[in-house]
């Protein structure tokens, strides 16, 4: 792992964004060489890191991520990875489709650089599966994730039996930053089946108090206009 762009992360603040995106860009971009995805995938997972230890550091890392994909060099590219027309996988495509991957792997319980199968293991990727949800929120905010994939992903946390705090906390947290987004006339009879789940859960009384005042006060304030 390489400390320098630790380093950067660790600096990502609202007051210095411009000048440290530009060092995490430039140093991503100084790996036009490597004809590989090393730099980048080391890049993606270190910006997942950072969500995870510090989830006041969420938009401010989707700003980066939206930031890199408009100006990482087009000359990075992996020539393990071919598209359609038998070329590989360069610049912004190639970025965006690691921190795609990324995301849905964790989604699925999975980390690229992990094949070790213990229960232990499992539940650390299942912990941090559920800790990537803010940040994908804020990812399909910026406009780097589908509305399709936002919808599965509320479709997974939804799916029975749903007593878990820590599934209902990363719904809330997804409704919390992206509702208003998601919540839109074509969307609309999606999101009313959702809710009413959602509904159904407060009153099977599965969950505990605090869990259960998170999601009546996610319920709440889609009554209210997400205001």
């Amino acid at each position: 792992v390489d400390s320098r762009l630790h380093s950067l992360l660790a600096l990502l603040v609202p007051e210095r964004f411009n000048s440290i995106s530009d060092e995490i860009i430039a140093w991503v971009n100084d790996a036009e060489e490597e004809k590989n995805s090393r730099t980048i995938t080391l890049t993606v997972r270190c910006i997942i890191d950072r969500t995870i230890e510090d989830e006041t550091s969420t938009e401010l890392c989707a700003r980066l991520c939206r930031k890199m994909l408009d100006d990482i060099s087009p000359n990075i590219e992996d020539y393990s990875i071919i598209n359609s027309e038998g070329k590989p996988y360069s610049g912004r495509m190639l970025f965006r489709k690691h921190l795609l991957n990324y995301c849905q792997g964790a989604l699925n319980g999975q980390d690229p650089e992990d094949t070790v199968g213990t229960r232990a293991v499992d539940l650390e990727k299942k912990r941090r599966g559920l800790a990537t949800l803010p940040l994908i929120a804020q990812l399909f905010r910026y406009g780097m994730l589908t509305e399709r994939i936002m919808h599965e992903t509320i479709k997974r946390l939804l799916v029975l039996p749903i007593t878990e705090p820590a599934c209902i906390v990363g719904l809330c947290k997804i409704f919390l930053t992206a509702g208003r987004e998601l919540d839109h006339p074509k969307a609309r009879r999606h999101i009313d089946v959702y809710f009413e789940r959602m509904k159904g859960i407060v009153q099977s009384g599965d969950l505990d108090d605090e869990t259960a005042s998170m999601l009546k006060s996610v319920i709440a304030l889609r009554e209210k206009g997400w205001v």
